[in-house]
């Protein structure tokens, strides 16, 4: 049994998933975050076809953002911040997310 079996036969409730990946280089690296995507919405529709209840996915982050441990080195948004000027860039993984909202 895999982990997402697991889960659900031991709380029988639905389940929510959230990805996150290990961020990148900003802009360069994201044909890997789109990959990353589209892996973890493939695992999220394998469990909607083995019947198990699936309420949501939210992906972190809306944007880059500050880390604690890394402060603005990680790069996990689907959307880049210039920080010298605050415009937002919008990444190609945004765009393949986007794709599945509608």
């Amino acid at each position: 049994m895999d982990g997402k079996h697991s889960c659900f036969q031991q709380c029988l409730c639905p389940l929510y998933f959230c990805g996150t990946d290990k961020g990148g280089d900003g802009l360069s690296d994201d044909a890997r975050r789109v990959e990353f995507i589209r892996r973890g919405l493939q695992g999220v529709k394998n469990c909607m076809d083995d019947g198990i209840p699936v309420k949501g996915y939210c992906y972190w982050s809306l944007m880059d953002n500050f880390e604690w441990q890394k402060g603005f080195g990680m790069t996990f948004g689907l959307i880049a911040v210039d920080r010298s000027t605050q415009t937002r860039i919008p990444k190609e993984s945004l765009k393949y997310l986007g794709s599945f909202a509608g």
